[in-house]
């Protein structure tokens, strides 16, 4: 049987990238792509370019400055005060686990931006539909909007991604914003 030597795939089409020998031709996203899809191909993009930046970009830098316009700042202090102590350890493991994923990853401009777009639909989501029903509705349902809310979601748009965002990292993600004082356990 013989194997042609030369092939042609310049019409080629595909629904993702399309590798040829040692050649890997990056597609753009499909005009319908989400943001997180968008952002997924730059990555991958820098990735292989190891095109690693030293700054980090303003919108994710405004996630680093706590803004405890309560008080109440740390995500231990806020677990305390409302009545989440009993979680402290697995918290502060889950956010410790989301902030070595944060620091691998923020050396590429494209994942800051994912970053931000995360965080800012996790604190988003939280403000306006998780902080409204606390002191309304026991704990496990607060747990179950949460899950609903922000770490199903995140986990569908990153899980089986180059970031691999798994459930306890998005959970993760939301202590870092409690310990950031972007979210709180108490009204």
């Amino acid at each position: 049987m013989s194997h042609p030597q030369n092939v042609d795939q310049r019409n080629a089409t595909a629904g993702r990238d399309i590798i040829a020998g040692d050649m890997h031709y990056h597609l753009p996203p499909s005009p319908t792509a989400t943001v997180i899809e968008q952002l997924l191909v730059k990555l991958q993009q820098e990735i292989e370019d190891s095109a690693q930046v030293r700054a980090m970009i303003d919108r994710l830098r405004y996630y680093y400055e706590q803004k405890a316009t309560d008080g109440i700042t740390g995500l231990e202090a806020k677990l305390k005060k409302g009545g989440r102590e009993h979680e402290v350890l697995l918290a502060l493991e889950k956010k410790e686990m989301f902030v070595k994923m944060l620091d691998k990853w923020s050396l590429y401009s494209s994942a800051q931006e994912i970053f931000v777009y995360l965080l800012a639909k996790a604190e988003h989501e939280f403000s306006y539909h998780v902080l409204p029903q606390i002191g309304n509705l026991r704990e496990s349902e607060i747990n179950e909007m949460v899950s609903q809310k922000i770490v199903e979601p995140i986990v569908a748009e990153c899980g089986a991604t180059t970031l691999k965002m798994h459930h306890g990292m998005a959970m993760g993600m939301v202590y870092w914003l409690a310990e950031q004082c972007f979210v709180r356990w108490h009204k």
